[in-house]
């Protein structure tokens, strides 16, 4: 009865009119609770460290880049110019992975029983607990300026945060058509470096 009114919600709300199949709820329920974990079986398997090397030399070209038309900008003062440049020095890259993977993609959840495959209630009440506990666990301490918070190295996206002044690119966006170390690398340019350079200026 529930998923039959969802699907009324969902029909007036967005028209969708029909339930996801089950293998996408179950994908998505644990891209979302066990994002870390899964983020590093993609990495290993689908982006490699030679790969990764060359995205971030690409991306270092293009804030050079960046760094040299914010100085040939008439419309900036010098003080502005200054500080636009510093702003950009020190805005750090997170390209494909974390630079240093967090316990949580090494989390077994045995303090909460495991992760079984046939009991999905319990695998989200352990892997809830988990997240509740690490977050509980941040308060009063310093800020990991690289923590990937609410994002998977499996997202086809980018983004920029100013909480941190960073660039998190995750490795689903480095894949083909957007980026491959075999293709042109024109091509590279004209689609993930135009779209992380976007998010560069947005710092």
């Amino acid at each position: 009865p529930f998923e039959d009114e969802l699907v009324t919600y969902n029909n007036d709300l967005y028209g969708i009119s029909v339930l996801p199949p089950r293998w996408r709820k179950c994908y998505f329920a644990t891209g979302e609770s066990m994002d870390m974990a899964l983020s590093k079986l993609f990495v290993q398997e689908y982006f490699p460290e030679t790969a990764r090397q060359d995205a971030l030399e690409m991306l270092t070209q293009i804030r050079q880049q960046l760094n040299s038309s914010i100085h040939s900008r008439s419309w900036m003062d010098g003080a502005t110019k200054i500080k636009a440049v510093a702003k950009l020095d020190h805005m750090f890259l997170e390209v494909g992975r974390p630079s240093k993977w967090p316990p949580s993609a090494f989390e077994t959840y045995e303090q909460w029983g495991g992760i079984n495959t046939r009991r999905f209630f319990d695998n989200v009440v352990a892997t809830n607990s988990y997240d509740v506990q690490k977050t509980i666990a941040r308060l009063g301490r310093p800020i990991d300026r690289r923590r990937w918070g609410s994002s998977s190295c499996t997202d086809v996206n980018s983004y920029y945060s100013r909480k941190v002044n960073g660039i998190f690119i995750p490795a689903g966006i480095l894949q083909a058509p957007f980026y491959s170390p075999t293709q042109a690398v024109a091509r590279n340019y004209g689609s993930v470096g135009c779209i992380c350079g976007h998010e560069m200026t947005h710092g």
